[in-house]
């Protein structure tokens, strides 16, 4: 039996041992790690309870590492943003809030690659804005406790005024929630800041002989006049092989008539709109395709005439 001296110094050494091990096996590759002293094969029953000890131990001193880099993390930037910012002029301030934030967002098109807003899969109102949870926002710079509030106030601002935003051809109540509900919860009115924005459209939307559908279609970009004036407003339409006949002329011109309310109104109020059909690359229906594009050319002179009588 072995003295109390004895033991303690043998657990001390084998103290040192498990610890090395246990470094060890932390800091090799994955693939080799079945080399290292596994707990199993240690008899003495303290010395495994002091490995499980050490084990957690080591997870909470990393938890606690990471807390506090975090924390001195974001004090740090946030000290250095401040005072760098403070010295910067709202217009470069501007720029950097440009270079650190997305040049386009997607709102409602589940295909999107850059930021898919959807009211399936990802939320755009979330409970916890400018959180690591938020898949819009997932980034520090949005976070008030990084920046300082007037900062990210006027980041989300720029983020607004300078982003593109691009609705997808599908018909529904998107627009309204973007353009009236600040997502950031910091106060502000999306309508008065964004400038940017493309409206794609499905011509079997426009075309369609449902006027319901149309009317539809005429709402959906009559929300658009609550923009700034001097807003940009991109309609792009997108043709279908399936409608290149008589009928789908016919269906066209119908489908104009039925826009031009909409578009007078955006105009009325200063928003610079333009429409465009989107490109047919095919050979055989390039003729086809210059046909629209004159057809459209013709209803936007009469759109101008009719603004001009009134």
């Amino acid at each position: 039996m072995k003295d109390a001296a004895t033991f303690h110094r043998d657990l001390i050494s084998e103290h040192q041992r498990v610890a090395y091990e246990f470094r060890r096996l932390h800091h090799l590759p994955t693939t080799y790690r079945h080399w290292a002293l596994q707990p199993s094969e240690i008899e003495d029953s303290k010395i495994i309870n002091h490995i499980h000890e050490l084990e957690f131990m080591l997870a909470a001193i990393d938890k606690k590492i990471h807390i506090a880099c975090e924390a001195y993390n974001i004090a740090v930037c946030r000290q250095v943003s401040e005072s760098l910012l403070q010295k910067l002029p709202r217009e470069l301030r501007n720029l950097v809030y440009r270079y650190i934030t997305t040049e386009s967002v997607t709102v409602n098109d589940p295909n999107c690659d850059i930021l898919r807003i959807t009211q399936e899969e990802f939320p755009y109102f979330v409970n916890e804005p400018r959180s690591k949870r938020d898949p819009l926002c997932w980034s520090h710079f949005w976070r008030d406790d990084v920046l300082g509030k007037q900062f990210a106030i006027e980041l989300v601002e720029s983020w607004y005024r300078y982003t593109k935003f691009n609705f997808s051809r599908r018909l529904g109540s998107m627009p309204q929630y973007f353009l009236h509900q600040d997502r950031f919860n910091m106060g502000l009115h999306p309508h008065a800041l964004v400038t940017d924005i493309t409206k794609s459209i499905a011509v079997n939307h426009l075309f369609c002989k449902s006027a319901e559908v149309r009317e539809r279609v005429a709402q959906d970009l009559e929300l658009f006049s609550c923009l700034c004036p001097k807003a940009k407003l991109q309609v792009k339409l997108y043709w279908q092989l399936t409608v290149n006949t008589m009928e789908g002329r016919n269906n066209m011109k119908e489908g104009l008539k039925s826009f031009t309310r909409p578009i007078c109104l955006l105009k009325k109020v200063g928003i610079h709109v333009t429409v465009s059909l989107i490109e047919d690359t095919t050979w055989e229906n390039r003729y086809e395709l210059q046909h629209k594009e004159a057809m459209i050319q013709a209803w936007l002179s009469e759109v101008e005439a009719e603004l001009q009588a009134t």
